[in-house]
């Protein structure tokens, strides 16, 4: 019978550091089967503490899933580090973890920031990619922070005033400049301020409704997210360090590579316009917008499209 929700919980079997220079080390992880079709698991953000929970979507029985901290992040050191920490960083390590481990070919699976940073890598090393499993779609378009950081407040006032209270009235505006100039403040208690209340507004955006208490997700530290508030709005603010529109107007390129586009409807951070715009420059992937669902991973709809998503890759042979 096809799997239709989570796997049972299952930790990985194998962890360690691989430094990619003379600055960066990164935390990697290995779970499921370890002679398995290989998946590579690419976290949001940017800066996100992603859950062991991601696993879950995977069969242990059949996929050997590789997980890891990008730069700055975490487990991963130095942590909160700005220095060489860019996409195409990014898009270097992905392939360095390839190689160090032997994997000639594999599943690049990502969400939210991870689907721009999967997209980007598809695009780079397309001869690595088995298939692409992409989740919450964000292409860095800029539309999408004028969109979250202005339009939106049209949906969720009460949540957009929460956050213009932290700053003068001249930056309302412009709340996403605010937010990253005030974020490298050198007043510390400051800083911090301003990384909960852009976190906090991020989560509304996100609307995560997950409940379940089987799906246990990482609750930050205040340190995390002022690390993970930084790391987000300096990619942002360097409109992902790629040149602009490179994504939507380059997508188009990943014909021929099958995959699949989870996306929900309700999502009021990564809108399901960009999920519609990349399935029409890529039809080789299907697309599920799950009505009900946000933007999180785990909310109904978007949790048994991605398993499902899986479970018909299985096809596919290395």
């Amino acid at each position: 019978m096809t799997q239709t929700d989570l796997y049972p919980v299952h930790e990985p079997w194998d962890s360690f550091a691989l430094p990619v220079d003379d600055l960066h080390t990164l935390h990697v992880e290995q779970g499921g089967k370890k002679d398995g079709v290989p998946v590579v698991f690419l976290h949001g953000g940017p800066g996100d503490i992603w859950s062991p929970a991601i696993y879950r979507f995977f069969d242990p029985g059949h996929y050997r899933v590789i997980a890891f901290d990008q730069r700055g992040v975490n487990r991963s050191t130095p942590t909160g580090e700005l220095t060489d920490n860019t996409t195409p960083h990014l898009i270097a390590d992905i392939e360095a973890i390839r190689q160090h481990l032997g994997i000639e070919r594999w599943i690049v699976f990502g969400g939210s920031w991870g689907s721009a940073l999967a997209l980007a890598y598809a695009l780079e090393h397309r001869d690595s990619v088995l298939a692409l499993v992409v989740r919450g779609i964000y292409m860095g378009d800029p539309d999408d922070d004028i969109w979250g950081f202005s339009h939106c407040r049209n949906l969720l006032p009460e949540a957009w005033d929460e956050l213009a209270n932290h700053f003068p009235a001249s930056d309302h505006d412009n709340l996403f400049a605010a937010c990253a100039r005030d974020i490298d403040d050198d007043d510390e208690a400051r800083a911090m301020e301003v990384a909960k209340a852009f976190d906090d507004f991020s989560g509304l955006l996100c609307g995560n409704t997950t409940k379940r208490d089987d799906i246990p997700l990482h609750k930050s530290t205040a340190a995390e997210t002022l690390v993970t508030s930084r790391l987000s709005l300096a990619y942002f603010a360097n409109d992902i360090f790629l040149p602009p529109m490179h994504l939507p107007n380059n997508v188009h390129k990943l014909a021929g590579i099958p995959g699949a586009i989870v996306q929900g409807r309700r999502d009021l951070i990564c809108p399901a316009r960009n999920a519609w715009l990349l399935h029409k420059a890529w039809p080789d992937a299907t697309l599920t917008i799950s009505d009900d669902a946000g933007h999180a991973p785990f909310e109904d709809g978007n949790r048994e499209a991605l398993v499902a998503a899986m479970e018909t890759l299985k096809d596919l042979k290395p």
